[in-house]
């Protein structure tokens, strides 16, 4: 892979940019190679991915699951492990906690069923000559005994455990489990043939190569779901590419039936001109929920091996004939107009009247690519829909709920308050992540956070509220009963595990999990600031500072001023949280304040706020980032001298900090994976709907445009930062991803190139293996990091 070297700062007398003293110039890189000391430390910190409670409420203790995901820095890979926690079911006090098991390598998924009684293991075996092996284990994981192995064979591809297709689900009887897979691919001939090249389009960013969903059962003995009684479980393919055309299945649900398998997907059907649209991080793809209509059929099955009486002969391979369980047909569950996800299916427990309901989420199909959603109600019985929680477009003020904003429900999501029935999710509230209990009898939502109270001061209105109040919380799920497990973080608050129990209180979260911190980070941290503040003429939106000291626009200047990095979101349809990100904390640590800008178009402020942008795209988004940074040198709290002024951005972030870079305003910018052309990312992106609604024009689904128009075209450029990059002098710093399918790397390399004709100062870093997020290997985050501090720094006066 391109190396990145990890050089010192060093001095270039062609730089237009004034040079501090030497001796200032020491210090500051003093300052920020302490900080990238932390880098270690703070990758390598266990991760929370899932939480699961492995008994009931009828038992004075609790005992929790906690997956983990780990760096590794000495090794650059990541690895997962598992860890047991024994609470006090009545006060929520670690009684004991078991070690760290580091889990298999080779097992991509592993999942408990409803009572914890049993487990599921999804493996993928590395063989010679790129080979493998999957397989499936279940084990009985109160006795560590694996009761079942099931050899897939050639029976289909890789798993799709990821969240978007997956994961696998069981039954709430725990008899059988759904899960999806690739398609198998025709066998192999000794004679080449042409329809092994036929082209078929993927799901793009991070599912290259992934093109035919496809969900299958697994039915274990004794299942009421077995059509022949055998001691083995037994693998179903329900979908085939007849079910319905063009149309990929993910998200499988087992509903609460002994009768016969009735199972709930979604379907991710194909464009007009087959088409299929990058669907990562977008919940406004043609996505549909769908029962299956259960047939049992004949199949054909070779066997190699003798069966079990012994009367087939050794070797010799018989067809046998079977009854399996197919998908005859798909009916549409889900309203028309509407991009569903997550279904979940909440079972009334023992002795709680009720009747089964199922719950989803939707989006508006066919728009700006995230948006305010929607809850939904099924009732199982009648059939009858309701929206729980319907689309907000202004909330009026700070403590009104703006909407809902999340991208996927907890796999386990539902419990009981008051004798009530609710779904618990988290969602951003304006610039906070915060858990949310929704009435599944009213749609009544409640904020189970604390609720800061801002002061009288329209400038800084938080500045003297409880940080502690402005902290998110995630929710990772619940025990079914009372009981959420979440993870609570700030800016400079390392994410900690924690516990609610709405049967003591409505807010007091519990943390029953910490960090363990080396004691010169605990050191580091002690001093720093944070807020959140309104940005003036650019309402609702806000924007999170972040200091390494005391954030007082009294203060005197030469302490209170350190240098700036200004940093607007990528989407534009996303938005920054007060939770916990290790790149923002090592630029504070270095000695940077750091604005993270929501600007118009953010998520949390409601959908009026969404649709603002497109219009006005670059030009409202960069005026309102531009203005963060105008505004806090109004009130005393940056300067706008050389030396002071940082720019970083990736993706649209990067869009808008290219826009940024053809102004005299900043000393240097770095950029992930930008946006620099419109035009041309039409035609090369795994989302060219994303080009068109984004610049406010339409975009069909049942009939996409072949290419741009030449009005679009011209607008399209109009509006793009390589318009103006012969004016870009500042210094930058590129790091793109090889295989980015978001926002493909010759969007980098053209800016690179058009600063390269400028003479500007241009660096440009590629990174092998990684995608959008520049984060799939450790190599590419650590380098990423660090160059990119490393790079302002040249330029920064301390």
């Amino acid at each position: 892979m391109t190396q990145i070297p990890d050089r010192k700062l060093s001095l270039s007398s062609s730089s237009p940019i004034p040079r501090p003293p030497l001796g200032r110039m020491a210090a500051g890189q003093a300052k920020v190679e302490s900080a990238l000391d932390f880098v270690p430390e703070l990758l390598e910190l266990p991760s929370v991915q899932k939480a699961s409670f492995l008994n009931g409420d009828n038992s004075e203790f609790l005992s929790l699951q906690l997956e983990y995901s780990t760096r590794s820095i000495s090794q650059l890979n990541k690895r997962t492990s598992t860890q047991t926690l024994t609470l006090s079911a009545s006060t929520g006090t670690v009684i004991s906690t078991s070690p760290v098991v580091l889990s298999s390598s080779d097992v991509v998924l592993s999942l408990l069923s409803p009572d914890g009684s049993k487990s599921a293991m999804f493996r993928k075996n590395s063989g010679k000559e790129g080979s493998r092996k999957l397989s499936v284990e279940i084990w009985d994981s109160l006795e560590a005994y694996k009761l079942h192995e099931i050899d897939l064979g050639d029976d289909h591809g890789d798993f799709y455990v990821d969240d978007t297709f997956g994961p696998p689900s069981w039954h709430p009887n725990g008899h059988s489990l759904v899960y999806v897979a690739e398609a198998p691919k025709p066998k192999s001939t000794p004679e080449p043939k042409l329809d092994q090249y036929k082209y078929d389009p993927d799901y793009g960013e991070k599912f290259t190569g992934k093109k035919l969903p496809t969900v299958f059962l697994l039915v274990l003995p004794g299942s009421p779901f077995a059509i022949e009684k055998t001691a083995k479980p037994a693998i179903h393919r329900l979908t085939h590419e007849d079910l319905l055309k063009n149309t990929g299945f993910g998200q499988p649900v087992l509903l609460p039936s002994d009768e016969s398998p009735r199972v709930l997907v979604l379907g991710y059907s194909a464009l007009g001109d087959l088409r299929k649209l990058g669907i990562v991080f977008c919940s406004s793809r043609p996505a549909a929920l769908y029962e299956l209509e259960m047939w049992q059929v004949k199949s054909k099955k070779k066997n190699s091996e003798s069966n079990d009486s012994g009367s087939e002969t050794e070797g010799v391979k018989k067809t046998a004939t079977s009854t399996v369980w197919k998908a005859g047909a798909a009916i549409r569950q889900s309203p028309p107009g509407r991009s569903i996800r997550s279904a979940r299916v909440y079972t009334p427990p023992p002795g709680v009247k009720g009747e089964p309901l199922l719950v989803f989420l939707s989006n508006r199909e066919n728009g700006p690519h995230a948006s305010c959603g929607q809850l939904h109600a099924v009732r199982l019985g009648s059939g009858s829909q309701t929206v729980l929680v319907p689309e907000v477009g202004a909330p009026k003020t700070l403590a009104e709920f703006p909407g809902l904003y999340v991208e996927q429900l907890p796999q386990k999501p539902f419990l009981l308050a008051d004798g009530v029935p609710h779904v618990v999710l988290s969602s951003l509230w304006r610039s906070r992540r915060v858990p949310l209990a929704v009435s599944l009898k009213t749609g009544e939502v409640r904020n189970l956070a604390p609720w800061p109270t801002p002061s009288d001061d329209p400038v800084l209105p938080y500045l003297a509220t409880d940080r502690e109040k402005l902290l998110s919380i995630s929710v990772l799920g619940t025990d079914g009963n009372s009981r959420i497990l979440g993870i609570r973080s700030g800016p400079f608050r390392l994410p900690e595990v924690v516990l609610l129990n709405l049967n003591v209180s409505a807010t007091e979260w519990k943390t029953i999990r910490k960090p363990r911190l080396s004691a010169a980070l605990r050191t580091a941290l002690t001093g720093l600031d944070w807020t959140v503040f309104p940005l003036p003429k650019f309402e609702p939106t806000e924007v999170i500072l972040l200091s390494p000291c005391a954030i007082d626009p009294a203060a005197e200047a030469a302490l209170n001023l350190p240098p700036l990095i200004t940093i607007p979101h990528g989407g534009p349809h996303s938005a920054f949280a007060t939770d916990y990100a290790y790149s923002s904390l090592i630029y504070v640590l270095a000695g940077y304040r750091v604005a993270l800008v929501n600007y118009p178009g953010s998520l949390g402020f409601g959908q009026d706020a969404v649709l603002s942008l497109p219009p006005q795209v670059g030009k409202l988004d960069v005026d309102a980032t531009l203005a963060t940074s105008h505004f806090l040198n109004t009130i005393s709290l940056a300067s706008r001298t050389p030396g002071s002024r940082l720019l970083m951005g990736g993706s649209h972030g990067g869009y808008i900090s290219t826009h940024l870079s053809a102004t005299d305003e900043y000393d240097a910018v770095v950029l992930r994976n930008p946006v620099t052309d419109l035009a041309s990312m039409a035609a090369a992106t795994d989302i060219p709907d994303w080009t068109f609604i984004e610049a406010a024009f339409e975009y069909s689904f049942e009939k996409p445009p072949a290419g741009i128009t030449v009005d679009e075209f011209t607008h399209l450029r109009e509006v793009s930062p390589l318009t103006k990059a012969s004016k870009v002098k500042v210094p930058t710093l590129l790091l793109v991803g090889e295989v980015d399918r978001r926002v493909p790397p010759d969007q980098s390399r053209n800016w690179y190139h058009a600063l390269k004709a400028n003479g500007t100062e241009v660096e440009m870093y590629t990174f092998p293996e990684n995608s959008h997020g520049l984060d799939s290997t450790v190599e590419a985050e650590l380098l990423v990091i660090k160059s990119g501090l490393r790079f302002i720094a040249r330029y920064t006066t301390f």
